[in-house]
């Protein structure tokens, strides 16, 4: 079955040229190669010998008028509306169109998604680079990988950094981990862990955020920001074993239990409101006892 989509759109985007190609462009200082690398990254995901029009890299007159789907994916892809295309991709009958769609879409999204990495480890100030590393390795884990370890120590540091301030200190760890990569790096492991525990504390998830932040100082026992996430926890915690036991003495019990429940939630592993707690259940108990039910 012939295919509605031009030759020209088809041919593979040469990775291992461009994987190759990178680490020299980006040895240079201030990220002189650049410009260069996304020339080269466009031309080889779109080699037409005809120079692209201002709004999309191929020209609507190039596909035939009654294939309206095919145009529709191709204006998406134009303006970089990846969700759009893949949506009407999926739409589609199984056919040969919609296998070369399926691998325009992923390669043109692939180099949209580097690009924007490399521009945001140029300028930092101006372009975001959390937002399309974490897409990247989503979408395309392998090759993020790839593009991941032809950078230079700094650009993969940079991006380290990134994903740990925009809260996606999870994932900046899953990379160290997979990749081998800053494993020597403590502290750069222990701010991922920090951060963390620092947003699950701001959550109110405290039992996540101790021990996040725990985990920080086993890897970094200098973190301050571990320290002062751990301490303002412990505060917290004991807060509630006093209210707990202001309570108490006003025979409030129910809310004493309440108050105590909330700091052993905390760190399970502390015994004292554990035993303020049996101690208010079995005077509790002891009440119901006494008490007459009735008939």
């Amino acid at each position: 079955m012939s295919s509605n989509i031009p030759l020209c759109l088809t041919s593979p985007l040469r990775r291992g040229y461009l994987t190759r190609l990178a680490p020299a462009l980006l040895r240079h200082a201030c990220w002189g190669g650049v410009i260069l690398f996304a020339s080269l990254l466009s031309a080889c995901t779109f080699p037409e010998t005809s120079p692209p029009s201002p709004l999309s890299p191929v020209s609507s007159s190039a596909l035939p008028p009654s294939e309206p789907t095919v145009n529709l994916v191709m204006e998406a892809l134009a303006n970089k509306d990846f969700t759009e295309a893949r949506i009407r991709i999926e739409r589609m009958p199984p056919s040969r169109d919609r296998k070369l769609l399926t691998s325009l879409l992923g390669e043109t999204e692939e180099s949209d998604l580097i690009l924007r990495v490399l521009l945001g480890l140029s300028h930092p100030s101006a372009y975001p680079l959390a937002e399309p590393s974490e897409r990247l390795y989503t979408l395309y884990p392998e090759i993020f990988h790839s593009f991941f370890l032809s950078l230079s120590n700094p650009g993969q540091k940079k991006i380290l950094q990134e994903l740990i301030q925009n809260g996606k200190e999870r994932l900046a760890i899953r990379i160290v981990h997979q990749l081998h990569t800053y494993q020597g790096d403590t502290r750069l492991i222990a701010s991922a862990y920090a951060h963390w525990a620092q947003r699950r504390e701001k959550e109110n998830r405290l039992f996540d955020a101790r021990g996040l932040a725990r985990q920080a100082l086993k890897i970094s026992p200098r973190n301050s920001l571990a320290h002062s996430v751990d301490r303002k926890i412990e505060k917290l915690r004991k807060e509630k074993i006093t209210e707990g036991l202001l309570a108490y003495r006003h025979r409030h019990l129910h809310q004493a239990i309440a108050l105590w429940e909330e700091a052993r939630a905390i760190d399970p592993s502390q015994e004292e409101p554990k035993r303020y707690i049996l101690k208010a259940q079995a005077i509790l108990e002891k009440v119901r006892s006494l008490t007459p039910t009735k008939q």
